[in-house]
């Protein structure tokens, strides 16, 4: 699977639709997903054009938990997004999104808690069965909100674990069993980078934040060659 700005975020030679004229864009690999969410998504795409960025969110987690559901603030990131939560990130972000700007790709399961949240900001939500076939409903949520400029959070652990190994889920020494209740992605690699040629091709994509990948065969290589002589 190719994640990269290029390979996700342009359309192929002789394809019809928005190239992007503009040098504003930017794109980050990182473990963690909060601040290369944060950033690319708020303080630079959203500011930059008014509040009326589109935000893309594929992931198998909503990320809209609050300080007493969870201490973790990766998984409090959207709630930072839409103006909510800690007060010290939430101040990180010079534009809230707008709930209606806010389309979830990818999403299976979520608490009780969170349901809340999502039914009381009416987040529009796919899964990975209504993607798995096409991109129709994407495409008619960047339609109806007249969507020109879309920032993608791309949390790698949306994607099947068996399919892509750089996944909390595949830590090695780990069986099957790890982090036993949360859920786990079911997109197929092709059906991701499908999605994201798709919306490439009907607004412009501005900001790529693909979040928790952790490359393990380079973190094991590491710690093996770290034991031999001379090295």
């Amino acid at each position: 699977m190719e994640l990269s700005l290029r390979a996700l975020c342009c359309n192929k030679p002789g394809q019809r639709g928005p190239r992007s004229k503009s040098t504003h864009r930017i794109a980050s690999l990182q473990s963690e997903a909060t601040v290369s969410s944060i950033w690319p998504q708020s303080r630079i795409s959203n500011k930059r054009y008014g509040g009326d960025v589109g935000v893309l969110w594929i992931d198998a987690h909503p990320d809209i938990q609050t300080l007493k559901d969870t201490g973790h603030a990766h998984a409090q990131v959207l709630g930072m997004l839409l103006g909510e939560g800690d007060r010290d990130f939430v101040g990180e972000v010079d534009i809230p999104v707008r709930p209606s700007k806010v389309m979830y790709a990818g999403l299976d399961e979520w608490s009780a808690n969170e349901q809340k949240v999502i039914d009381r900001l009416n987040l529009r939500h796919t899964s990975s069965r209504e993607l798995s076939g096409d991109s129709n409903a994407i495409l008619k949520w960047i339609a109806d909100e007249d969507i020109k400029q879309l920032a993608v959070h791309l949390d790698v652990d949306a994607i099947l674990p068996g399919r892509f190994p750089p996944i909390l889920f595949n830590k090695p020494g780990t069986d099957k069993t790890i982090l036993s209740g949360v859920p786990r992605g079911r997109l197929e690699p092709e059906h991701v980078v499908r999605l994201l040629r798709d919306v490439s091709a009907a607004c412009e994509i501005v900001g790529l934040a693909i979040t928790e990948y952790i490359p393990w065969d380079a973190i094991e290589t590491r710690k093996l060659l770290s034991q031999l002589p001379l090295v």
